[in-house]
């Protein structure tokens, strides 16, 4: 699985990726992304738990490589479910409004936080994922 951050290179270890917010109805328009409601994200070492509608998702994140490349932070992970859990503590706890959509067997996602956006899109197939960004 890939994963697309867009992001701005800080320096050789660090990224930013966030987009002003005034950035939002243009990915929306350009990709007819769908609202599809407030998630609630929780990180635990390389846990993801997702919260959407009461409905919690347990995976587990194993990076094989991530370079960057042409405003892209290029994730390439193997993603598995998770047995789940009860937790208490957690690494990162964030809240947004996610709008998403499926194309070419890509999902593309801009989440919304109260100050920023940021955008990703996810597939199994590199050539799908450059097809969408250019």
């Amino acid at each position: 699985m890939f994963i697309y951050h867009k992001c701005k290179s800080i320096n050789d270890f660090s990224y930013d990726e966030t987009i002003p917010l005034s950035m939002k109805d243009k990915y929306i328009n350009q990709y007819n992304l769908i609202d599809k409601g407030i998630i609630k994200e929780y990180w635990i070492m390389n846990v993801c738990i997702q919260d959407i509608n009461n409905q919690k998702t347990f995976r587990y994140y194993n990076d094989t490589s991530i370079v960057y490349s042409n405003g892209y932070l290029i994730q390439d992970v193997d993603i598995k479910e998770c047995i789940p859990f009860n937790f208490y503590k957690v690494d990162l706890e964030d809240t947004y409004t996610l709008y998403s959509q499926n194309i070419n067997d890509c999902v593309i996602a801009l989440k919304e936080y109260d100050k920023y956006i940021t955008f990703e899109i996810e597939g199994n197939n590199k050539e799908s994922i450059d097809f969408l960004i250019k």
